[in-house]
Parts: structure tokens; C-alpha cells; sequence
């Protein structure tokens, strides 16, 4: 299986865990003298059914995002890190550059104090380098293999 396949297939089983969770969290709410929406004993069960695949996988995942290098001979998990930083940065950027609307005359308008200019620009070199780094990693799920427990 391939690296790309793996890590599509463990979000799915994530979200699964979580629907199950909500479903949890759902079944004790009933007017009295009614049936519970569903069995909290069948839900647990499947989640435990979920839970050593999801634990089998992230183990492949993690173990694996070790060892791939990209082109340029960082590590994948040091350019996972670096494009996550520049996520973070770019929402930074984004709260600081937001700016007011006004719906009507008669509301009291507010002027933003922050250079929105130059933060829309460093916004946007962020957003290159974001892409720019992304490409390489999304190359590297496609073309390396799971390595099997």
C-alpha cells in the first residue's frame, strides 16, 4: 500500500471514530420512559473493532514518514513540520489582516490599525511557499510504500 493510500484510509477511520463517538454521546439523551436511539454496548464494540487498525496504521505511518527523503534531502517529517509552521503563519497573518464591514450607514465605522497591505503580502509569499512545499510531499506519499508490521 502506498503512503498516500494509507493516510487516506486512517483519516476515514478517524472520522469514524469520532461519528461513533457523537453517536456515544447522543444515546443517553431520551425522554424518560423512551428507548435509547441505539445500543452503547454495539457502539463500543465497533469502535474497539476500529481501534487496532487505526493503531496498526498510524504505527506504518509514523514509522515510515522517517525515513523518505524529498529532493532537496530534508527529511519528510522536517517538511510535514515546516509546512505546518506556515499554516499556522498564514492564519497569524490572516486574524491580523481582517477588516471590518459595515452593513449600514449609521453603524459606527471602524478603521483596522494594521498595514493590511503588507500583511496580504507576506500572506501571499506564505501561501507560495506553503504550495511550493506541499508538492514535494504530496510526490512523496504517492510513490513510497507502506511498510508492512
Amino acid at each position: 500500500m502506498k503512503l498516500a493510500k494509507a493516510l487516506v484510509l486512517r483519516a476515514d477511520l478517524q472520522k469514524r471514530m469520532e461519528l461513533l463517538r457523537k453517536r456515544l454521546v447522543n444515546c443517553p439523551k431520551v425522554q424518560e420512559g423512551d428507548a435509547p436511539p441505539e445500543d452503547r454496548t454495539v457502539l463500543c464494540q465497533k469502535g474497539e473493532q476500529v481501534l487496532p487498525q487505526l493503531s496498526t496504521l498510524m504505527v506504518q505511518i509514523n514509522r515510515q514518514a522517517l525515513h523518505p527523503l524529498l529532493s532537496d534531502g530534508i527529511s519528510f517529517t522536517t517538511a510535514i513540520a515546516r509546512r505546518d509552521l506556515l499554516s499556522l503563519r498564514q492564519s497569524v497573518l490572516d486574524a491580523a489582516s481582517t477588516t471590518m464591514e459595515r452593513y449600514s450607514p449609521s453603524e459606527v465605522r471602524l478603521v483596522t490599525t494594521a498595514p493590511i497591505g503588507q500583511l496580504r503580502q507576506e500572506d501571499d509569499i506564505l501561501v507560495r511557499q506553503r504550495r511550493e512545499l506541499d508538492t514535494p510531499i504530496q510526490a512523496t506519499n504517492e510513490q513510497t510504500d507502506l511498510v508492512e508490521m
